[in-house]
């Protein structure tokens, strides 16, 4: 049985990926600099460290100089609207899984500042009992480190442990923790997500696999 639900955020509980390619894409138009990708599925789930190796590959210099104008200035003057994008059956979700006493984690790369700001938001403080983010890891997704300090504070058997990811590195990353996925299949991009135990193409549709 089934007694706690971890999920990754972007991507799964709000279609927020082409969101942030967008804005990335804009910020390099804006500074008259040509990315190393213009592809969205070379940036689909990965965390900040590779994303900006993508977007600047040979000067690190530069690299480290745009990042830092990107997460200080234009990141926080550019934010997401997160009730927009936020996926429509997200809140009858978490009811329900509150109601049956399911616990729910987050555990995504991005940063606690987000994904606290994303709860905030999205009012979901009484839902949620923790969340674990890539700055608490020292390695992020697809290394498993961050689902099994999620395991360690659920104090569960992995077995009575789901997981709802995207991204081919989330989904890699809870399948080394042992974890069974449910893949939220995108519409309007590829992602490989052959490791995954199921798929699904509402969020509502967990629940046909938890409450069994």
């Amino acid at each position: 049985m089934i007694k706690a639900v971890i999920f990754d955020i972007d991507g799964v509980l709000v279609n927020s990926e082409e969101f942030y390619f967008q804005r990335r894409m804009n910020f390099f138009k804006e500074n008259n600099i040509e990315p190393g990708s213009t592809d969205i599925n070379d940036f689909v789930g990965s965390n900040v460290i590779k994303i900006w190796e993508t977007l600047v590959p040979n000067d690190e210099g530069l690299r480290e100089k745009l990042k830092k104008t990107y997460l200080d200035d234009y990141e926080k003057t550019h934010q997401i609207d997160f009730k927009k994008y936020s996926r429509p059956s997200l809140e009858e979700l978490f009811q329900k899984l509150d109601e049956k006493r399911i616990r729910i984690i987050l555990a995504s790369a991005g940063s606690r500042y987000i994904i606290q700001r994303f709860i905030d938001d999205m009012k979901l403080n009484d839902y949620v009992e923790f969340f674990e983010s890539g700055e608490e890891c020292k390695n992020n997704k697809p290394d498993p480190e961050i689902y099994l300090k999620s395991i360690k504070k659920l104090d569960l058997p992995s077995e009575e442990i789901i997981v709802v990811e995207d991204s081919t590195l989330g989904i890699q990353a809870a399948k080394d923790a042992s974890l069974k996925v449910i893949a939220f299949r995108p519409s309007n991009y590829y992602l490989n997500q052959d490791q995954a135990d199921y798929q699904i193409n509402d969020l509502i549709e967990v629940l046909d696999y938890i409450l069994k």
